[in-house]
């Protein structure tokens, strides 16, 4: 049996063809049942758990060049969209509500990286952001940017920018969150979720946010 399981998620994409960078919006249908299932090569994580979670299983996602933390409750994606190296979505999220069952939306955060060397014009990671912000702007019609902030997190420098859409005649909340690599690879995590839902997950989107780590020096 399948189940049609519909995640709404502003992620990351090269848009070739234009040369710049930018985002869309990403519908998975049709998912094989179980399809968000742990992978085998997981840790348990039990050190400060964020506020008014349980301590119970956290885990700690090792892909190939980073390592990411997982809150109680949240499972990987086994098959995320191609060109995604981390999607995750919190399966104990209540979904009761209309809205929810309406468009079979769950909250979720995704990574992707990308080589800043293959736009011209970009010499800096702030240009990088901004061009995205840009292309953000074009590309989704009455998007709204909020706070934004810098910060070091484990070493890399990364930027945190909240941004409000409507999608699907409905209202979301997004934290994009860049962390600059190198000079030439940034990560981009997109953290989703009902504009009504974001005080429940702002700090845990932030906490997760700043579980990722290299595993290695990427080098220039």
């Amino acid at each position: 049996m399948k189940i049609k399981l519909l995640i709404v998620v502003i992620t990351f994409v090269v848009l070739a063809v234009l040369g710049i960078a930018g985002f869309y919006i990403y519908k998975i249908l049709n998912r094989p049942a179980g399809s968000t299932a742990l992978p085998a090569e997981t840790e348990e994580n039990f050190e400060n758990p964020p506020a008014g979670e349980e301590a119970l299983k956290e885990t700690r996602v090792i892909k190939e060049e980073f390592e990411m933390t997982l809150p109680p409750g949240w499972q990987e994606a086994t098959t995320p969209p191609e060109g995604i190296w981390l999607m995750a979505i919190d399966v104990k999220e209540d979904v009761s509500r209309g809205v929810f069952q309406k468009l079979d939306f769950r909250t979720n955060f995704s990574v992707k990286s990308d080589d800043v060397t293959k736009y011209a014009g970009i010499s800096s990671f702030e240009d990088y952001v901004a061009s995205v912000k840009t292309s953000l702007v074009q590309t989704i019609s009455g998007i709204n940017f909020g706070q934004e902030e810098q910060k070091i997190i484990n070493g890399l420098p990364t930027i945190f920018i909240e941004c409000s859409s409507r999608q699907e005649e409905a209202d979301f909340k997004t934290l994009l969150v860049f962390v600059k690599a190198s000079d030439n690879i940034v990560y981009a995590i997109s953290f989703n979720t009902f504009q009504d839902s974001w005080s429940t997950y702002k700090d845990l989107f932030y906490w997760i946010a700043e579980s990722f780590k290299l595993k290695y020096k990427i080098e220039l």
